[in-house]
């Protein structure tokens, strides 16, 4: 049966993409989760989660006894002989390469034992019976591949089987065992693993494909996970070494420089107080830094744990093939770098750092592993329950069935010699340590006694470092002891007893003498790389006239302490031992004994001191979050009586406040650093609100009065009102004479009373004392007035009208007020403003005045007009409409066509015409078709006197009838204008 293997991407580092192409499937499944994290490398890193067995491929296996390992078992785990070895240099060993890594096959798979060879096969044999066995996956290329499982109860002896494809061709199957390494228990690399065991680094350079065969020998194995390591590209300044105190004479500060290798013990302090020295002590070796194989540091989750003492050195080596080349070393070690410190939830170890300090390749060079200085005593991740005390030195390659090549075998003993030198340790004795369990063979707390030069055999259920260089570990120690065995012997020894934070600094109390001399030896005690010195001079019982108890300097905080004897003749100084110490400060002592206020200021005083001096100390006063520095430096006799470091720690300081309350809390600052001491916080109200009354609210037709009194406490001054009306407020100030309010001891210029304009209706009125000078105001009340605009009233008596004019005339007055008001007067719509203030005793019963009467003449043409007035209210409001009326202005004329006689040159029309509008004689137009004579009817007529009008009224016209023809007409034009009159047509 044939699946697809599906495989996405985990990067950690620079992100990138890896595909797993088409495979066989039974139930096989590859997955992978999300991609996560980003770093400053192109280290990628692709996680692939296996489960379930193909059994398609499980058919074409080989047995597992024809499955070589990378370390065998039957290289024996017995502690050699402890006594000194023969002090000769190691022999020489196969070339670098003379093992290569395994070799790809003829054949893409591995072929399966035909049937005639399974019946053949021996009756002990063991057929694969895989836990997890996938096929072939084809993936982006990869150097590094290491294999996790979870941990689970029963499950032992798992077994890891593995091809890779190279160039195109897949190799033969190789198996490794379950690595045995762990972290010590409560180590900062202990905290979040333990749920998975896997597999050591495996090397596959060159690789683009990898098929996995996983077995337990009881138990199942479950949650596989294969990690394949991308080491990017060599960083620019690959192959740079590390420059070792002794040599450089230079120093690194802080965990950051030690990641680099440069922590300076005091090797170099040796220079400026000794001799020449005889025996002269091993040289460093060049030894590759961490920033020449390109480790990238924020790969490191945590800083680096150190010994107190090292004591000796483990011998690894990384159980990988041995056909890398030297160019691709610094990625091997990118990539075991990655797999080390990965998360063990996504495959990794969950580690804080590759996990050996040391790692030498075949061809001699050396690298510096775990950060924390090559010269320090620097914990690792190697030898379980042995971590402590050991330097893990990891040979890389497999040296199962291929001894070490001759460079491999002498950078390890000059690497092994060199720190031993440093640390005093003698190749030739023997160490005893306690067991920290984990992984270890020996039980947590046994006491174990290994030679100072041990294989990772010795203390763990593993075959490392393989036969090959198991077998050449007399000679390494040999060598060692040739190099460096003399050196020991003439350098300073010692210990560190103790190591003590205190307020002063780092305490560090111990002993040391050197071989060479009875004289108290120079101690170099290294703070973050700051070397000071004391002098081992103190009389022991235990050592005589070397031991040491003394505090040099350090701030508050967490440092790197090393402590090296100096050394005096033959040797060199040695480092004693390195340890995290934490230098606490006492914090600051004091009181804060008064918090007062005035109206705009708040006063803060009391004591502060610091038990690390008798110098006065900063109190920073923190008022509503804004802090005011104030050195505590005024004389407090008392405090300096019962505390012994002066009286100059008294304070006092004033910061001006706005009214209201505030927040003041008041800090003694902790010297020269550390925590502070926190003197105390209190709430505390700036300046006495205002005081006052609302005591009246009137209304008027169009405004609102408000009156009272308000005074602030903290002023004799009269100080502002602020009276809203609907919202809307103005400011007044409080300065009117109020004899009635000098109880208070202010004074008696503080009543109130505003007029302000309002609109009718129902209003709101607040009145607010200002505080003096800010602060909160007082609220002196709220009330509701309505204001009241009555509307005018008024009569509209009469309207007449003229031949031209109307006259309008009445009264009208307004109740809100005795002052005459405006009438508005509109004929046809067009208005005219009059005011009403004629006499008129008649409307004085309204009991405003007299003044109200209004007459007024307006031009109006003849016809008919609509004439109304109105009461105009004041100050605004409904006005009131007085009436209305239609009236004419003029009368239309009147007459008569009498006669008319024709003659054959004029055409005679008599008779009479007025107008009621006049005495004057008016016009009279006569028209003879549509010729038009004007005349005036001025003649007497005695008859129409009647009308009153006079009797000028008569009309007697001659027109010339010369081309005239048609009716005669006659009008009587209208005066003083209007329509005229037809008097008829003849």
């Amino acid at each position: 049966m044939r699946t697809t293997v599906a495989c996405t991407v985990s990067v950690l580092l620079a992100l990138g993409t890896t595909t797993a192409a088409a495979a066989a499937d039974d139930g096989v499944r590859a997955q992978a989760p999300a991609a996560s994290g980003a770093g400053a490398s192109d280290v990628q890193v692709t996680e692939l989660d296996l489960d379930g067995v193909s059994d398609a491929v499980l058919a074409e296996l080989p047995t597992t006894d024809q499955v070589p390992m990378a370390e065998s078992d039957e290289a024996g785990s017995a502690a050699p002989d402890a006594a000194a070895p023969d002090a000769t240099a190691p022999e020489a060993s196969p070339q670098p390469g003379a093992s290569p890594a395994p070799s790809p096959s003829a054949t893409a798979g591995a072929e399966a034992p035909d049937a005639a060879a399974r019946e053949a096969a021996p009756a002990d044999e063991v057929r694969p019976d895989p836990d997890v066995l996938t096929t072939e996956l084809d993936t982006d290329a990869f150097s590094v591949v290491g294999v996790t499982w979870d941990r689970t109860p029963g499950l032992e002896d798992v077994v890891v089987r593995y091809r890779v494809k190279i160039d195109g061709a897949w190799t033969d199957w190789q198996g490794v065992e379950s690595s045995d390494v762990a972290p010590d228990t409560d180590s900062q690399d202990d905290d979040g693993t333990g749920a998975r065991d896997g597999t050591d680094p495996i090397v596959a350079v060159g690789a683009d494909g990898v098929q996995i065969w996983a077995e337990a020998g009881a138990g199942e194995v479950t949650g596989l996970k294969a990690v394949l390591v991308d080491p990017g590209a060599d960083p620019t300044d690959v192959g740079a070494t590390v420059r070792t105190a002794s040599a450089s004479g230079t120093a690194a500060a802080s965990d950051d420089a030690a990641a680099s290798g440069t922590i300076r013990t005091a090797a170099s302090v040796q220079a400026a107080v000794a001799a020449p020295a005889a025996p002269a002590a091993p040289a460093a070796p060049a030894i590759i830094s961490r920033a020449g194989w390109g480790a990238d540091e924020s790969l490191r989750t945590c800083s680096p744990d150190y010994s107190n003492s090292l004591v000796s050195a483990a011998v690894h080596h990384t159980a990988s093939a041995n056909g890398y080349s030297a160019d691709a070393v610094p990625g091997l070690l990118r990539g075991f770098y990655a797999y080390h410190t990965r998360p063990e939830a996504a495959g990794g170890r969950g580690w804080c750092d590759i996990g050996y300090n040391f790692l030498v390749d075949q061809f001699g060079r050396v690298f510096e592993g775990r950060a924390g200085g090559i010269e320090s005593t620097v914990i690792g991740v190697h030898t379980g329950g042995f971590n402590s005390r050991t330097i893990g030195i990891a040979a890389i390659g497999e040296y199962g069935s291929v001894a070490p090549s001759a460079a491999l075998l002498e950078s390890l003993s000059r690497l092994i010699a060199w720190k031993f030198s440093v640390h005093g340790i003698s190749a030739s004795g023997v160490a005893t340590m306690t067991s920290g369990g984990g992984a270890s063979k020996y039980p947590a707390g046994t006491v174990v006694t290994f030679p100072t030069i041990y294989a990772h055999r010795d203390a763990q259920l593993t075959s490392c470092p393989g036969q090959g260089l198991y077998d050449a570990l007399p000679a390494i120690r040999a060598r060692v002891a040739q190099l460096s065995d003399a050196s020991v012997a003439a350098s300073p020894r010692g210990r560190v007893e103790a190591y003590a934070g205190s307020s002063a600094g780092v305490r560090v109390t111990g002993w040391a003498s050197d071989p060479e001399t009875t004289a108290p030896l120079t101690i170099a005690v290294s703070v973050d790389g700051a070397v000071q010195t004391i002098v081992a001079d103190r009389n022991r019982p235990d050592v005589g006239r070397h031991g040491f108890d003394a505090t040099v300097g350090a701030a508050h905080g967490s440092h790197v302490v090393c402590v090296t004897a100096v050394n005096v003749g033959g040797g060199r100084s040695t480092v004693l031992g390195c340890q995290w110490v934490t230098v606490t400060n006492p914090i600051p002592i004091g009181a804060l004994e008064s918090v007062s206020t005035t109206a705009s200021a708040i006063t803060v005083s009391g004591w502060a001191l610091d038990p690390d001096t008798t110098e006065p100390i900063a109190v920073h006063v923190y008022v509503d979050g804004v802090g005011r520095a104030v050195t505590a430096d005024l004389p407090r006799p008392d405090v300096g009586a019962a505390f012994g470091k002066g009286s100059a720690h008294g304070f006092a300081v004033t910061i001006p406040a706005t009214g209201g309350s505030h927040s003041v809390c008041v800090y003694a600052i902790n010297t020269p650093a550390g925590a502070n001491a926190t003197l105390g916080c209190r709430t505390v109200a700036v300046g006495a609100p205002p005081v006052g009354s609302l005591e009246a609210v009137t209304a008027t037709a169009s405004s609102v009065t408000v009156s009272g009194w308000a005074l602030d406490p903290d002023t004799s001054d009269s100080i502002q009102v602020h009276v809203y009306v609907d919202g809307t407020g103005t400011a007044v100030r409080a300065d009117r004479n109020r004899p009635d309010v000098a109880g208070f001891g202010r004074g008696t210029a503080h009543g109130y009373s505003v007029t302000l304009p309002a609109a009718a209706g129902t209003r709101t009125v607040c009145a607010y004392a200002m505080n003096v000078p800010s602060g909160p105001a007082t609220a002196l009340g709220c009330r509701t007035v309505t204001v009241t605009n009555a509307v005018p009233v008024g009569s509209l008596e009469a309207i007449t009208t003229t031949a031209s004019s109307v006259t309008v005339s009445g009264w009208a007055l307004d109740p809100d007020t005795n002052d005459p008001i405006q009438v508005h007067v509109y004929v046809d719509g067009k208005g005219t403003a009059v005011r009403a203030d004629r006499n008129r005793p008649d409307v004085a019963g309204f009991g405003r005045g007299t003044a109200h009467g209004f007459s007024v003449t307006l031009p109006a043409g003849f016809g008919t007009h609509s004439v109304c007035v109105y009461a105009i209210n004041t100050p605004a409001g409904a006005n009131t409409t007085l009436g209305c009326r239609t009236v004419s202005v003029g009368s239309a004329p009147v007459g008569s066509f009498e006669a008319v006689t024709r003659t054959a040159s004029a055409v005679t029309v008599t008779g009479w015409a007025l107008d009621a509008d006049t005495r004057d004689p008016i016009a009279v137009h006569v028209y003879v078709g549509d010729r038009g004579t004007a005349a005036v009817a001025d003649r007497q007529r005695p008859d129409v006197a009647g009308f009153g009008l006079g009797t000028a009224h008569g009309f007697q016209v001659t027109v010339p009838a010369t081309g005239a023809s048609g009716p005669v007409c006659v009008y009587a034009i209208n005066t003083p204008g209007g329509p005229p009159t037809s008097l008829g047509c003849r």
